[in-house]
């Protein structure tokens, strides 16, 4: 699902931006790369073996802050190409789009991704997995993150780890 691996991508630089000299003024422009490789956890235990993700790619930050220089929302732009592999077999996916990201009052945080994430095409298959639409997911201070899917979720696990399997 596009928001466990996105948003894994995103809270990374969020974090490193939450620890940023507030600054005032105009927005601020920020280009990062990323290449990074983890472990799926909820695809690894819905296929049963260890499936790594290497997601490479930049996301483009701007920066919005308030009277008092604190960072107040951001606007993302993400370009990411994706590697799922398992057991010697890999497949390739993409996640493109702009985000959203809201400090909210309460001190919790709004991520709104729209665009495309990890549309994966599995050989004879098509596609077995991705979004399209829009995701939004809410992480409070305390307790679970909510998450509500608009458009287009494809979940075909039997197909992606078919693929994928020994």
């Amino acid at each position: 699902m596009k928001s466990v691996r996105v948003i894994g991508i995103l809270l990374a630089g969020l974090l490193a931006t939450m620890v940023m000299p507030a600054f005032a003024g105009g927005p601020q422009h920020e280009v990062r790369t990323v290449d990074t490789s983890f472990v799926r956890p909820d695809l690894s235990a819905t296929c049963g073996f260890t499936v790594t993700e290497r997601s490479a790619g930049a996301i483009e930050d701007t920066i919005f802050t308030d009277a008092q220089g604190n960072v107040s929302y951001i606007l993302e732009h993400y370009q990411l190409n994706d590697t799922f592999s398992a057991n010697g077999h890999t497949l390739t996916s993409n996640a493109n789009g702009p985000a959203r990201i809201e400090f909210n009052a309460d001190g919790s945080i709004t991520l709104r991704l729209m665009g495309t994430g990890d549309f994966t095409t599995a050989p004879g298959q098509g596609v077995v997995h991705g979004d399209a639409g829009l995701i939004i997911e809410t992480i409070p201070i305390s307790g679970p993150p909510t998450v509500e899917l608009h458009g287009l979720h494809i979940t075909s696990e039997s197909g992606f780890c078919a693929a994928l399997a020994p």
